[in-house]
């Protein structure tokens, strides 16, 4: 079966706008800072506490985030959709 993924990029905002989203969707949220990954000897030192990655899932719904695109968001464009395929066959289709 084929899964629609959003992945939000947020302005500095993102664990605060997944908490949020936790506590009314529930389910388990995961979250890696740019401290917390082996990039972070590449990044700005200021970047430390933004999120590089996370992760919403509860049940089959599963909601991704990130703070490291924080210029280039802006209104309307901050939402990439991913389509996950359950096979290569369906991917090219």
């Amino acid at each position: 079966m084929e899964k629609l993924n959003p992945y939000l990029n947020f302005n500095r905002k993102c664990r605060e706008s997944m908490t949020f989203y936790q506590a009314y969707l529930g389910g388990e949220l995961f979250m890696q800072k740019v401290a917390e990954s082996s990039m972070s000897a590449q990044m700005p030192s200021e970047m430390g506490a933004n999120i590089l990655h996370n992760t919403l899932m509860n049940g089959s719904m599963k909601m991704m985030g990130s703070d490291m695109m924080d210029n280039w968001v802006k209104n309307g464009n901050s939402i990439t959709l991913f389509l996950n395929c359950e096979s290569n066959e369906k991917r090219s289709a």
